[in-house]
């Protein structure tokens, strides 16, 4: 009787983990997924993003720029040095309506 019930639970116990690793596994994958989708779907590309800022600030030049998150709205966080400058300024443009915020 002992035997049968330690098999039984030996049992259940695996299926619980199998179930489990399962569940992450899937989880794990629709969140690359919406990170996959997401970037595509943005209406402002990331070199539009910096044309856009170069239009705006005219002689400057683009250091870098990045994907970024403020605010709850998806940006380029785009960093720009102004002419004779040595200070970098980080200028957002919204992904969707390509609004700049400095």
């Amino acid at each position: 009787m002992k035997k049968i019930a330690h098999v039984i639970l030996f049992g259940v116990v695996a299926c619980g983990l199998a179930m489990s690793s399962a569940v992450a596994q899937s989880k794990k994958d629709k969140a690359q997924t919406n990170v996959a989708t997401t970037t595509s779907q943005s209406k402002v590309s990331k070199a539009d993003a910096e044309a856009l800022v170069l239009k705006r600030n005219p002689g400057a030049t683009v250091l870098n720029s990045n994907e970024a998150t403020v605010n709850g709205h998806k940006v380029w966080s785009v960093s720009v040095s102004t002419t004779g400058g040595n200070v970098a300024r980080k200028v957002y443009v919204d992904q969707d309506t390509g609004k700049l915020s400095y």
